[in-house]
């Protein structure tokens, strides 16, 4: 058995570039392994997400510096606010007057707490702890609409996993319809930033697939200086369309050309070796000695192979261990398996004791 080992060494030597060349197809092809699990795992994960998802979001993208405000878009997207979108700043005057965090909120408030109305005008709110009666805007008072107490309120963290409301002392200044436009004319007019400022924080029920469309499709089309990357929680074209369009056509084409490289090359290395495989059987070893030599040779690849990939990080490299690990390692060890199943057929289909005299005369 020992000789037989040594021999499979002389063999990783004799024919070092196809050993090189094995090594480094499995090291892309564990790697690529890799990014579709991940990717498929980030995709579950997003999907799984989504079920909880009421609100689609979006993610601004600016696309120059000298922001100018049209109070005919700021009349458009109002229309869109009257139902099933809302958007949100904190009030810096406001919050510095109270001393406790003031939210202006424009549109349906009802899609952040159930206790908001959706109504015309300017309605304050907030959570039934609260100690004030009243509050002063621009010189007018509001009396202060109790609402869900904060441990009962309605929880945003089902919409986008994390909460933009998480001080129980919490007020809501709620604006629709002209006075939604009046106020943010009022703002934008002095500085735009605050009109993208608003756009940018909008959110939209996603089952509103009309409002979220013509909502992006005007800002799109009208609205100069934003744009949006995606929705962020649409995913239309996420890592499912990744995988299916880009990721399982390159592992189908790795697999397919490792799998005829290897026959070819493998059939050229048998015909090269069939010598020294024929003196070696009539030297005394038997059939599994001879495929014992083969074992080390692609035993050997794998050990590398698994080496390289542990060295370079690309388990390692992703926060999905548990996941990642018995994903990678499924592939090498079938590989790992079909290879002296293989060579054991093919060793058997050849008759190297006739070899021996054809290669000699």
């Amino acid at each position: 058995m020992y000789a037989n080992f040594l021999l499979g060494l002389q063999d990783i030597w004799k024919h070092k570039i196809f050993f090189g060349a094995c090594i480094a197809f499995l090291v892309v092809f564990s790697t690529v392994i890799v990014m579709i699990a991940v990717s498929i795992y980030v995709d579950l994960q997003h999907q799984r997400l989504m079920e909880a998802k009421v609100l689609e979001t979006f993610e601004p993208v600016y696309t120059r510096f000298d922001l100018s405000y049209d109070r005919e878009d700021l009349e458009y997207i109002s229309r869109i606010y009257a139902k099933n979108a809302v958007s949100t700043r904190e009030s810096q005057s406001l919050s510095s007057s109270y001393g406790r965090p003031v939210a202006l909120v424009f549109g349906d408030g009802s899609l952040i707490n159930p206790g908001i109305v959706n109504r015309e005008g300017i309605t304050v709110y907030a959570y039934d702890t609260c100690d004030l009666e009243y509050i002063e805007i621009l010189g007018v008072e509001h009396k202060i609409k109790p609402i869900l107490s904060f441990a009962e309120r309605f929880q945003f963290e089902s919409y986008l996993s994390f909460d933009p409301f998480p001080s129980p002392e919490s007020i809501f200044v709620v604006y629709q319809g002209e006075a939604m436009v009046e106020i943010i004319h009022y703002m934008a007019e002095r500085n735009p930033e605050r009109f993208f400022e608003i756009i940018g924080n909008t959110w939209i029920l996603a089952e509103d697939s009309k409002r979220i469309d013509d909502f992006t499709g005007y800002i799109k089309n009208h609205v100069e200086g934003i744009s949006f990357k995606d929705y962020l929680y649409k995913g239309n074209y996420g890592y499912g369309f990744f995988i299916s369009s880009y990721l399982l056509p390159l592992v189908a084409a790795l697999a397919l050309t490792g799998i005829l490289s290897f026959l070819v090359i493998f059939q050229g290395m048998l015909q090269r070796m069939k010598r020294d495989l024929t003196i070696h059987i009539q030297s005394g070893a038997r059939f599994g000695d001879v495929l014992l030599r083969f074992c080390v040779f692609f035993g050997a690849i794998i050990g590398i192979t698994l080496a390289i990939i542990h060295i370079i990080g690309v388990i390692r490299a992703y926060d999905y261990e548990s996941f990642i690990g018995p994903v990678t390692l499924a592939p090498l060890l079938i590989i790992a398996i079909s290879i002296p199943i293989y060579i054991a057929r093919a060793l058997k289909r050849t008759n190297l004791f006739d070899n021996l005299r054809g290669d000699m005369t």
